[in-house]
C-alpha cells in the first residue's frame, strides 16, 4: 500500500541549502551547479578578460590535466579562480551583496539564486550562505 508524502516546491530560482527531515539535517549544496551556466554566451567575454590577469595569459582549465601532481594542479586551479574573480572585480566592476528575501520554511535554508548573466547584466553577485563569498558568474 502507498502512501502519500509532502512534497515542496519552490520557485525555480531558489536555493535549499539543507533540509531538516525532522531527526537531522541533509546538506543540499551540490545542488547549486544547476545555476552554472559555463556555455552561456554571456561567460565567453568574461573568460576572455579573465585570460589577461592568468600568468599564461590563457584559461585552458585542462591544462595541467593528469600530468601535474596534486599540488601543481591545485596552483594551476588557484591561478585561474584568482584570474576570474580579478575579471569580476576590475574589469566588470562586480561587487557582493547579500541576496533578496526569498520565501519559504527557514528549516529548509532557502536562498534566492541568479545565472550567471543576471549577475553580469546588473554588475551585482549575492553572497551565498556558504563559508565564503561565491559569485555565480564562472
Amino acid at each position: 500500500m502507498s502512501r502519500p508524502y509532502p512534497i515542496k516546491i519552490y520557485e525555480k530560482y531558489t536555493m535549499v541549502w539543507s533540509v531538516f527531515d525532522g531527526d537531522e539535517w541533509h546538506e543540499m549544496s551540490g545542488f547549486i551547479a544547476a545555476w552554472v551556466t559555463p556555455h552561456a554566451t554571456e561567460i565567453d567575454p568574461l573568460v576572455r578578460q579573465a585570460a589577461e590577469y592568468h600568468p599564461d595569459k590563457s584559461m585552458n582549465v585542462y591544462q595541467c590535466g593528469g600530468s601535474c601532481t596534486d599540488d601543481e594542479g591545485e596552483r594551476y586551479t588557484n591561478a585561474l579562480v584568482k584570474a576570474l574573480f580579478m575579471a569580476l572585480k576590475k574589469g566588470h566592476q562586480i561587487c557582493y551583496i547579500n541576496p533578496a528575501f526569498t520565501y519559504g520554511k527557514t528549516s529548509d535554508k532557502p536562498q534566492r539564486v541568479r545565472l550567471p548573466k543576471e549577475d553580469l547584466a546588473t554588475k551585482i553577485c549575492q553572497r551565498y550562505r556558504w563559508r565564503s563569498p561565491v559569485c555565480t558568474g564562472p
